[in-house]
């Protein structure tokens, strides 16, 4: 579900959205941004250009013209999840958050303009802020830059679960499905990563038992792709500097899939259990300073991890085999797959209570 590209390059349609006080516009540019897009969308940069009256000079016999550029992101539906033939209900998803639960959150999130989504949930388009109009995002994750990140986090996690209610519950991409997902594609992991199949193979073998343990588990907001990619650093943000970004897979689950997740892009997360713990008990921290009690146990962030480890998978077998992202996604797939032996998540999965 798409307005045509035609629709989107005509000023008429963008005044059809804007307010009407905020002035005509003059001219529209799109740009296709093949870096920026997901593995399941487009991503088109527009700049328009406003003309308003200013009325700063009220002596004037008529206002004065001012003209204004303004960025946007258009993020619109493409292909089916990494070569799979699935397709998720991120634009309901990412919908649902852009309207109920990005007006509360106390960290920054890009202003949504206009937004539609098929009745499935998987086709679907946004008009965004383009927040990466004035920064850049973390990736790669340096330590010192993830303690900023995990307070990004922290504030979003905090936002009272009443505004989650329209989001899915305990849903992490493709957990549920994992077992037909991972038939198809082992032979593509094995091929490029032959000495992580069988962790693979023993971590995703015990998914249904970690769900089940899951959804008994304290549920809150969590984002569900909290990779360092989609924290930017924007300039002039009086909320820390940082916002997140692509909520397609938010949920009311463990928010710990987000924490370990951004633990295991660094290389100290790859390395070190302890390192893991480490940032297990900042976010904590963080949290408590917005007055919410323990979200979780080191049991949970365990398992937060285990959950990731589908990332790793998609990660190896990128539907791009070029391109400034490529040698990113790899390298943290390598990463994650450290962490995953490290912390010794095969084993957990093992002990987990039925």
């Amino acid at each position: 579900m798409r307005v045509g590209a035609g629709e989107l390059e005509r000023a008429s349609w963008w005044e059809s959205i804007l307010s009407s006080e905020e002035g005509s516009v003059k001219s529209v540019s799109i740009t296709p941004d093949l870096d920026a897009a997901g593995a399941t969308s487009r991503i088109d940069r527009v700049t328009i250009t406003l003309r308003r009256s200013s009325r700063g000079d009220t002596s004037a016999p008529r206002p004065a013209a001012v003209t204004e550029t303004r960025r946007y992101v258009v993020k619109s539906s493409g292909d089916s999840f990494r070569g799979t033939g699935r397709r998720l209900p991120q634009w309901r998803t990412e919908k649902s958050f852009y309207d109920h639960v990005a007006p509360h959150a106390g960290v920054r999130t890009p202003t949504c303009l206009w937004s539609v989504a098929s009745e499935s949930g998987d086709a679907g388009m946004l008009i965004l802020e383009d927040v990466a109009a004035t920064g850049a995002d973390l990736d790669p994750l340096r330590t010192a830059d993830l303690a900023d990140a995990l307070t990004a986090y922290a504030a979003l996690h905090a936002t009272p679960e009443r505004h989650g209610r329209h989001l899915p519950r305990h849903s992490y991409l493709m957990a549920d499905a994992i077992s037909a997902v991972w038939d198809t594609l082992r032979s593509e992991v094995a091929r490029r990563r032959p000495d992580a199949v069988e962790m693979y193979d023993s971590v995703f073998a015990r998914y249904p038992r970690l769900l089940e343990w899951v959804r008994r588990r304290d549920a809150t907001i969590a984002h569900g792709d909290a990779t360092a990619r989609n924290v930017l650093r924007c300039a002039g943000d009086s909320r820390g500097g940082l916002a997140l970004v692509d909520f397609g897979t938010a949920t009311l689950g463990i928010p710990t899939i987000d924490i370990a997740r951004l633990a295991s892009e660094t290389e100290e997360g790859a390395g070190s259990r302890a390192a893991h713990r480490a940032a297990w008990e900042l976010w904590m921290q963080r949290l408590s300073e917005h007055g919410r009690p323990p979200l979780s146990q080191w049991p949970d962030y365990l398992a937060g991890l285990a959950l990731c480890a589908q990332f790793g998978m998609f990660q190896e077998v990128p539907p791009w085999d070029s391109g400034t992202r490529h040698d990113s996604y790899l390298r943290g797939a390598r990463l994650l797959e450290s962490a995953l032996r490290e912390c010794e998540v095969v084993r957990f999965l093992d002990e987990l209570p039925s």
